[in-house]
């Protein structure tokens, strides 16, 4: 099992830096293809699962997509003898990202790229904040809201030892004001049609590349663990019982899937189990605090799904190679709401909502996949040499 978990780790966090799927699930599995297995057939089944070779690892495609809605405010008020306080935030975020990538790796610098696509790549940010307060007579006043949206279509950006290039088309708005007045230095209207630029500080570099053949040579390595030889007795059996709660086979000719499903009712059991667990820690005077968070946190969690698959090919009973992987969470938390009033007397008075709609987020991973065009070399040649590409001064104003 540690071969197949230390891969998934590793490649969840290369999700988080880089698939297209127009649904917000993954392909519907057929039930009647689904394999029944004790916890130890699906060991020994795992074990049979063969480690990727470099060819594998160095040259694959993978895709990436996240649409997400999130908002959060706080309202806080103190007032104490003569002391006033106010802070009233508010912030939704909206993402709609969809980006396809190619990563080929190799032996030197030269030979290696990586090339990616923007097929969506939605952004709506709005921030606002006020706050007043007052000191032993003195005052301070602060109102500011930003906002702004990024939009880019059909763009790709091309990485290589020779420059980073990016053909930009899109738009980019940023507006941010301070007690109403808008500060121009921080707003901006640009929009962009087939700017085509390359900069030296986005190329590819040798440093750059030994970390990512190290970054290979952690992976390979992960990949050598054999499953479950050297665990403990305690150990074995917690293995045991993960694959009896969440992993599933599916198997159709000479192609098998190896589901890990977590479900809304399955988290709810898990958050029941590290709430009791918190609960019987905690001293007798915090416990009504505690109760009330259980409770806003566990009547907001209206749905999630987590589902990752491991596409195999091979015999059932033999050797198997992987081929894909497809990963995807969904959920939905809201109407949380908690006031930290209702804590104690003492508590500094402070009510947060907040919810966060996640309709996709994750990736799949094809080592199987048909070879790139990349662009020619003709066209990257007329791309204008910059020493910054043109959007970077909407992500220096907005972060």
């Amino acid at each position: 099992m540690k071969k197949i978990l230390s891969m998934t780790l590793v490649l969840l966090l290369l999700a988080l830096v880089g698939c297209t799927t127009p649904e917000n699930k993954l392909p519907d599995l057929k039930e009647d293809t689904k394999v029944e297995m004790t916890p130890e057939e699906k060991a020994t089944f795992l074990q049979s699962v063969v480690e990727l070779t470099t060819t594998d690892t160095n040259n694959f495609r993978f895709d990436s997509f996240i649409d997400l809605e999130f908002a959060a405010t706080s309202e806080m008020s103190f007032n104490m003898e003569g002391m006033s306080m106010e802070n009233d935030m508010t912030i939704t975020f909206d993402v709609d990202f969809d980006q396809t990538n190619y990563v080929s790796i190799a032996d030197t610098v030269e030979d290696t790229f990586l090339y990616a696509t923007y097929n969506t790549f939605e952004v709506d940010v709005f921030y606002s904040e006020y706050s007043a307060m007052s000191f032993d007579g003195q005052s301070e006043l602060t109102d500011r809201e930003s906002k702004a949206n990024i939009s880019l279509t059909d763009t790709f950006m091309l990485i290589n030892s020779d420059y980073g290039y990016i053909n930009l088309n899109g738009s980019a708005i940023t507006e941010v004001k301070d007690n109403g007045q808008i500060v121009t230095g921080e707003t901006t209207n640009e929009t962009y049609a087939d700017v085509k630029e390359k900069t030296l500080e986005g190329r590819l570099t040798q440093e750059m590349h030994q970390e990512l053949m190290m970054m290979l040579e952690e992976l390979q390595t992960s990949l050598t663990t054999s499953v479950g030889l050297d665990l403990t007795e305690a150990e074995r059996d917690d293995l045991y019982d993960y694959l009896e709660k969440y992993v599933s086979i599916y198997s159709e000719n000479n192609t098998h899937t190896l589901r890990i499903n977590i479900t809304s009712q399955m988290v709810n059991d898990l958050m029941d189990e590290v709430f009791e667990s918190i609960e019987s820690e905690l001293p007798a005077e915090e416990l009504e605090a505690f109760s009330q968070v259980k409770t806003a946190v566990l009547s907001a969690l209206k749905s999630f799904d987590f589902d990752f698959r491991i596409i195999l090919e091979g015999e059932l009973e033999g050797e198997k190679a992987i081929k894909r992987m497809e990963f995807m969470v969904t959920g939905e938390f809201r109407g949380f709401t908690l006031d930290t009033a209702d804590f104690n007397e003492e508590s500094m008075p402070m009510v947060i909502e907040l919810t966060v709609k996640l309709n996709k987020f994750g990736f799949n991973i094809d080592f199987d996949a048909d070879s790139l065009e990349l662009p020619a070399q003709a066209e990257l040649d007329t791309f204008e040499v910059v020493e910054e590409p043109s959007f970077s001064n909407v992500f220096n104003i907005f972060f």
